[in-house]
């Protein structure tokens, strides 16, 4: 439905309160520039310079803005009516738009929930839209107002996916971390960390399930790069797919180590239990004739052996005591004890 006059003067001055969380207008030479909607076809109409815009989806003249705007492709449009949070990166004809996912703030320091981050990268322009938090976003907007200068939006584009994989990196080499003290602690006898284990082991799981489609995507993208991406910007690209590669790869062999931990584990407990359950039964198996004797002697009946006398308690416990040695020596010659 076409905007009216008033609606679209409406959302054309989007500050940050409205949902424009913030925009930036980079060119070289400069520090990058804060801007918002209503500069942003003076940005362009310029030769020269990237402009980033970060939307806030929980925001409904956001929404409003980038349902109407002629600057966001219909992709865009389309996944951001629906919520479609499926990771993809899909090239188009101005550029291209990616469904990725992002890290959550949590605590300072640790590493949330996975959340989805709506991306359109152009020649001039990348507009980002989230509905939570993100760690990366905020990442790249220290790196960009400390001085970083990108040729195209594409290229900013792919400076997200390294922002973003050093927070992978990261979330991998504490997860690593953690995994070797189990396994020092296994190894020196300590206790189990079986809980500790399996949830390392989801965590990868849902690392792999998430960053797998992504990887496919800009592998294929890789193999398509020198007919739609500039030549400058190839060699960031490979480079931004292997590194994706190759910390998918570690967390894989992460995920296969707290596995093979976990089966370590359970063959120490089994072992144990086992041998528990050998002692008992030695002790049951000594301990059984022992047992009859004095069940035998003590029937409340006529006639049984040492009724009387004073030697009588003495003799029915060396009978007890010989029942007993006879029956461990019996298993230790059977090499049983």
């Amino acid at each position: 439905m076409p905007a009216t006059p008033s609606s679209t003067a409406a959302v054309s001055a989007l500050g940050p309160e409205d949902g424009l969380l913030y925009g930036y207008w980079l060119r070289p030479g400069l520090l990058a520039q804060r801007i918002g909607l209503a500069e942003l076809d003076e940005a362009l109409a310029t030769d020269t310079g990237t402009v980033w815009l970060h939307f806030n989806l929980s925001n409904v003249r956001a929404r409003r803005w980038l349902a109407q705007s002629e600057r966001v492709p219909e992709e865009m449009k389309t996944a951001l009516e629906e919520r479609d949070d499926r990771p993809r990166i899909d090239r188009l004809d101005d550029g291209l738009f990616a469904v990725i996912s992002d890290f959550d703030y949590q605590e300072p320091g640790e590493f949330g929930l996975l959340r989805t981050l709506w991306i359109h990268a152009g020649t001039r322009l990348m507009l980002t839209a989230r509905a939570h938090a993100v760690r990366s976003t905020d990442s790249l907007r220290v790196w960009v107002c400390g001085g970083l200068h990108m040729r195209s939006g594409i290229e900013l584009f792919i400076e997200l996916l390294s922002v973003r994989s050093d927070l992978l990196e990261r979330l991998v080499d504490e997860m690593t971390e953690q995994v070797n003290e189990i396994e020092d602690a296994i190894l020196t006898g300590g206790g189990a960390e079986r809980e500790h284990l399996a949830r390392i082991r989801r965590r990868c799981v849902r690392l792999r399930r998430t960053f797998g489609p992504e990887r496919t995507a800009l592998q294929k993208l890789d193999r398509q790069r020198a007919g739609w991406i500039d030549e400058d910007a190839i060699e960031q690209w490979h480079d931004a797919t292997e590194t994706l590669a190759f910390l998918l790869d570690d967390q894989s062999e992460l995920y296969e180590r707290a596995k093979l931990l976990q089966e370590e584990i359970a063959s120490r407990v089994a072992e144990d239990t086992n041998r528990n359950l050998y002692v008992l039964s030695v002790l049951s198996a000594v301990l059984l004739p022992m047992t009859l004797v004095t069940g035998i002697f003590g029937m409340n009946t006529a006639g049984l052996p040492f009724a009387s006398g004073d030697h009588a308690f003495g003799w029915v416990l060396l009978i007890i005591l010989a029942a007993g040695l006879g029956t461990a020596a019996l298993l230790f010659f059977k090499r049983l004890l």
